[in-house]
């Protein structure tokens, strides 16, 4: 907690939204790192789509960061997606902000505060008092 986020996110390919969607160093941004293989972020990815449906009008910026490990395909990954209608922007990383936001388990969760990161933990502890304290 109070490190800096990094200025801009380094992402390998946009596959829903793209870079404007998401501005760490204003507002509040919430950052989740899951992979298609990985049973729990199966049920994470969509409970943070409720998160994004009702945040997003109060000024919640949203990033799903995946690295498609374990053989997994892009296909794979949108397949997933859409299945789950996510709509938030999702990405492919290299692995840098996985190590910046020092991810070393999925599902994980970052949120970022004006370009502090000032939560970081598994999403399902993200509560809605957190969430709208963070908000107002």
């Amino acid at each position: 907690f109070g490190k800096k986020a990094p200025e801009a996110l380094s992402v390998d390919e946009w596959w829903i939204g793209d870079s404007s969607a998401v501005n760490l160093s204003k507002g509040v941004s919430l950052l989740v790192f899951w992979e298609v293989w990985c049973p729990h972020c199966k049920r994470e990815v969509p409970n943070m789509q409720k998160t994004f449906d009702t945040y997003s009008k109060d000024g919640l910026q949203m990033v799903g960061l995946t690295k498609l490990t374990r053989g997994k395909s892009k296909e794979e990954a949108f397949g997933f997606l859409q299945e789950k209608n996510v709509t938030y922007p999702v990405a492919k990383e290299n692995g840098d902000l996985s190590k910046h936001f020092n991810v070393s388990g999925i599902p994980a969760a970052a949120v970022v505060k004006d370009g502090t990161i000032v939560w970081r933990g598994h999403p399902a502890r993200l509560t809605d008092d957190m969430l709208k304290g963070w908000l107002n």
